[in-house]
Order: C-alpha cells, then sequence, then structure tokens
C-alpha cells in the first residue's frame, strides 16, 4: 500500500540545549575520538566538548526502522567533518527508510501533461532546468528540475526546490532587469573566479514561477524516463537494466548517500548485524527495476539546448 506522501516516512529528529543519553560516556566503548556506544545496543554518539560548547549528535532506533535523531543546537548549526552535517545524516536516515518502503530518490527533472510524465535524470550541470523551462513553456505541469522521489509503482512526487542556473536560462524566460543583472553577476563569479561562490552563491532560479501560466503537480505516474547525457550518441533505447545502472551511477554522484555518513558508519561499527548501509545499494537497484519494468526507458545523448526537442520528438 502507497503512502500518501513518501515525506511522511522520515526520522523522529529533535535538537535541544541539552540531550538525555542512555548512559554514560564513561561506560560506552569509544571508536575513533568522539564516537561512543555499547556493542550490539542499537544507538550511538558524536560527543564533544568544545570550549563551553557541547556538540553531540544521537542516533537510535535505525535497526528497528524507527529512527530518533538528537542533536544540541551547537551540532545543528556547525557542519564538523567528524561527523558531517546533521542535514546529511538527516537525509541519510530518511533514505535508508524510504528506500527500503519503495521510494527511490532521483537527480533529476520531471515534468506532466496529459498523461505523459517524463522523468529526467541527469547528474549536476547538464541541463535538467534548461529542459524542464523547455517543457513548461509548452505547457507541461512542473514536478521538479533538481531532484525527487518516485515510488516503485511509478508515482512521481513534486519537490519544487529552487536550482542554480546559469544565463543560458535567459534564452528560455524573461526574467526582470535587475534579476537579469543578478543572474550576470552571480555566473560571473561563479564561473570565472576561483572561489567565486564563497563570494557570491550562484543564481537560484523558481523554474515553476519563472514561466507564466506554469503550475505545480503534486504527483504524477511517469511514463518516459529520458537519460540526459551530454554528448552526440542521439537517442537510444535502453533496456532495464541498462536504465538502472545509468541511473544508480548518476545518484551515487550527484545524491548523498547513507555510507558516506560517518555517524551511519560508526552505528554499523558497534551494531555489526544491521546491514543498512551494505544492502542499501542493493535494494536501490531492486526498486529501479522494479519501478523501469513499467516506463519507456532512453538515454538522450546531444547538447543541452536539444535535449527538450529530441524529447518531444520521442513521445510524438
Amino acid at each position: 500500500m502507497e503512502h500518501r506522501d513518501y515525506r511522511d516516512i522520515k526520522a523522529d529528529v529533535e535538537i535541544t540545549e541539552e540531550i538525555d543519553l542512555p548512559c554514560s560516556i564513561t561506560e560506552c566503548t569509544r571508536h575513533d575520538i568522539w564516537f561512543y556506544g555499547i556493542p550490539d545496543q542499537d544507538f550511538v554518539v558524536y560527543y564533544r566538548k568544545i570550549f563551553w560548547k557541547y556538540d553531540i549528535v544521537y542516533l537510535r532506533g535505525v535497526k528497528e526502522g524507527k529512527p530518533v535523531i538528537k542533536a544540541t543546537k551547537f551540532a545543528a548549526k556547525k557542519p564538523l567533518k567528524a561527523r558531517g552535517s546533521l542535514s546529511h545524516l538527516i537525509n541519510s536516515v530518511n533514505t535508508i527508510l524510504r528506500i527500503e518502503r519503495g521510494y527511490i530518490g532521483f537527480h533529476a527533472g520531471c515534468v506532466s501533461k496529459d498523461g505523459v510524465t517524463i522523468l529526467m535524470p541527469a547528474s549536476p550541470n547538464v541541463g535538467k532546468t534548461f529542459t524542464v523551462l523547455y517543457f513548461l513553456n509548452k505547457g507541461y505541469g512542473y514536478l521538479a528540475d533538481d531532484s525527487l522521489c518516485v515510488s516503485v509503482k511509478g508515482y512521481a512526487y513534486a519537490h519544487p526546490f529552487p536550482s542554480a542556473v546559469d544565463t543560458h536560462v535567459l534564452e528560455r524566460i524573461d526574467l526582470p532587469f535587475i534579476e537579469r543583472v543578478k543572474l550576470k553577476i552571480r555566473t560571473f563569479f561563479s564561473k570565472k573566479l576561483p572561489g567565486g561562490t564563497k563570494i557570491l552563491r550562484p543564481y537560484l532560479l523558481k523554474a515553476w514561477e519563472a514561466v507564466p501560466g506554469a503550475r505545480v503537480i503534486p504527483r504524477a505516474r511517469v511514463s518516459h524516463v529520458c537519460i540526459l547525457e551530454v554528448g552526440n550518441r542521439g537517442v537510444v533505447k535502453l533496456g532495464v537494466e541498462e536504465a538502472a545502472r545509468f541511473i544508480q551511477s548518476i545518484n551515487r554522484y550527484s545524491l548523498p548517500r547513507p555510507y558516506d555518513n560517518p555517524v551511519l558508519r560508526a552505528y554499523n561499527m558497534f551494531n555489526p548485524d544491521w546491514m543498512g548501509l551494505k544492502r542499501f545499494e542493493d535494494i536501490e537497484y531492486e526498486k529501479l527495476l522494479e519501478l523501469l519494468e513499467s516506463t519507456e526507458n532512453y538515454l538522450v545523448s546531444s547538447t543541452p539546448r536539444k535535449f527538450g526537442e529530441l524529447i518531444e520528438k520521442l513521445i510524438e
């Protein structure tokens, strides 16, 4: 039975000044410098005092499928390399929960019109937003232009999220004069100067608001999967397994992966019988195969300016 919204599947997160731990740190086994736990007990603690600030992250309940994440306010604000950012931990735990329940994360754009829903997985800076804008100008509805979740039953869920864009999007949209200037300045800093994005962040565009009359579609059943690639191979029909391998490679490169999270890796050291990290990609691949059995799957290899036209001809 499908959830009404995949976002209902998530860890319980609490950010407080103080955290009640299940035991004293002195009673725990320590791995690395700051990770504490008890072997085969369903928790791990990252514990560190920096001057007068307590940097604590507490994770439990992952094996049971009911994860709880607690963190001090300092840990929530400061992404330290030893434990990573709190947002990465939350995203990683939620990704594991959702994949186990049949929801796959995609680094992709997605549009829908008259029962045709096109999912367009691609690596960063390949042309997802540019291609989504093409379809919005053709009357398609918006689901995503950066990332989104799709159920194994084939339903894509809208994720309206602003994306970093370059000046080439001006070919597809008409921004006000001041916004055009901001876009050009931010593009110059991000592309021409080393470390330019530390001076000015890239220009963020809400694609669904940039095209007059465009609308966000909350949920739609995917009919076509068109993997975008900058190249000269043209349009290639893909088998289910080949498409799954392409998409998983894109996800590895583009999306946060649970096995990259230091807190989850430490949790796994204290709970070696938990196979969540080891099994994650196997489960993802199995779910991809199930999803792609019900869609038409293609590789679209061209310049970003031609993606939209090639896909449109393919659909016709």
